[in-house]
């Protein structure tokens, strides 16, 4: 994480009702994303169709996989497997198919305070070795002209992390698709996770690698520090 030492405090105009009207989201099971995310339904369908058709081809690897590490896949406990692995890939990268701007497409004006999504639990691959990672994402942000529905928040992360993925990278484009599309006064997106290909193979650490990015006034050290004080809150 960036270092807190910059006290530079905000002006009274972009400061004011930050403590009395901020908004604390507690996020502990994420919404599932549906198809009416995606506005251009015949886009979404062809996606589909090209996926549906490699299917085979991945159910094709996958007995090939099992041949190659010494396995039969006609046996019992496997005839099923290549199926149940091309229908897991499909789930686990589904977010190629999301477009972030979609998601973020309907906004409100009510909320002129801070945001504060906590929580947020997600799963992800690891494009190095295909395991996967897991963990939480907190985000925050001050609203300049709209803010989104808060599932909108989740839906986000889906779209992230429902891909191969690097941790570093996840966390980058969560700030940045709200940043280019809500056009906030600031964005804070905090990242934790633990990595099963460190866990189970290499240095087996348990290690929780906690990433972050900051954008706008959140370089500031009087915001940063009220959105990691409202992270500490059990609400």
């Amino acid at each position: 994480m960036q270092s807190l030492q910059d006290d530079v405090r905000l002006d009274d105009k972009s400061r004011s009702g930050l403590e009395s009207n901020s908004l604390i989201i507690d996020f502990v099971v994420a919404d599932r994303v549906s198809a009416a995310l995606i506005s251009d339904i015949t886009q979404f369908n062809a996606s589909w169709r090209v996926r549906a058709m490699n299917k085979e081809r991945m159910r094709q690897i996958t007995r090939e996989l099992l041949e190659v590490i010494g396995e039969n896949p006609k046996r019992e406990g496997l005839k099923d497997t290549p199926r149940r692995v091309a229908d897991m890939y499909a789930e686990l990268t589904e977010g190629y198919l999301m477009n972030p701007k979609e998601i973020l497409a309907r906004e409100w004006s009510e909320v002129t305070g801070m945001v504060v999504a906590k929580d947020i639990g997600f799963f992800s691959l690891c494009e190095h070795h295909l395991l996967p990672f897991h963990g939480k994402v907190h985000i925050g942000y001050i609203p300049s002209r709209a803010v989104v529905g808060l599932s909108k928040l989740v839906r986000l992360v889906d779209c992230f992390s429902k891909r191969l993925q690097l941790q570093e990278r996840m966390t980058k484009q969560i700030a940045d698709a709200l940043n280019e599309t809500l056009h906030p006064y600031g964005v804070v997106v905090v990242v934790q996770a633990r990595h099963l290909c460190m866990e189970m193979r290499g240095v087996k650490s348990g290690a929780n690698i906690v990433t972050s990015e900051i954008r706008g006034q959140f370089k500031k050290f009087e915001t940063r520090n009220e959105f990691f004080e409202m992270l500490r809150k059990d609400v």
